[in-house]
């Protein structure tokens, strides 16, 4: 004859304790994996941060924005808008173009080189009017700035005084990464992006947006 015995509560509580204790490791995990794109897209901002200082450091202290095309900068297109070229005129400086795209950015696909480099190849906007002294002005940051409710095209962003600075939905649900001047980054909310276009000291800060 077969005999069928039921768990004792002993034994049940063993095995809750065992699920517990898988369910303690497995979560932390889950956690780390939603945040890792963000952890990544801040991680780039800092590796194109570091383009900007390297490559400061060589042409006296000066950004590509601030540098006139005559003399191997960027002046005049970032002045129009054009984002694309700061980055190409930096490819040395910039390990691989896939750092030139935020993780959580559906729409835009890295370039194969940086000879390919275009604005559909870049996820980050560039601070035209940005330089070293000015430790309160914006570098760089996400492409999803929205002005006055409207999500910014391709091209020369104006956000002045009377301007509503948000971010899009997405793709950081409403935040944005910002890379400072003074080298920091911050992941900001609409609040913070406003307070902190108000201390850069411009009274209309100029984006190249790609």
């Amino acid at each position: 004859m077969n005999s069928k015995r039921g768990l004792t509560l002993v034994e049940f509580l063993i095995v809750l304790s065992v699920i517990a204790f898988l369910v303690f490791l497995i979560l932390p995990g889950l956690e780390a994996a939603k945040r890792r794109p963000s952890i990544n897209c801040i991680n780039n901002l800092r590796q194109i941060q570091l383009a900007f200082k390297v490559w400061s450091a060589d042409n006296n202290d000066k950004f590509p924005m601030q540098v006139p095309m005559v003399n191997g900068g960027t002046m005049e297109s970032a002045n129009r808008g054009v984002a694309f070229v700061n980055f190409l005129l930096m490819s040395n400086e910039i390990s691989a173009p896939k750092l030139l795209i935020c993780p959580q950015d559906k729409e835009r696909k890295a370039a194969l080189s940086f000879g390919e480099l275009r604005n559909e190849n870049i996820s980050y906007f560039v601070g035209i009017d940005a330089e070293k002294t000015c430790t309160n002005a914006i570098l760089v940051g996400d492409r999803n700035l929205t002005i006055d409710d409207e999500t910014v095209k391709t091209g020369l962003a104006l956000v002045g005084p009377n301007s509503l600075a948000g971010w899009a939905e997405e793709p950081h649900q409403n935040k944005g990464n910002l890379g400072m001047a003074d080298w920091s980054v911050h992941r900001t909310t609409a609040s913070d992006l406003q307070g902190m276009l108000r201390k850069t000291g411009f009274v209309t800060n100029r984006f190249a947006v790609p």
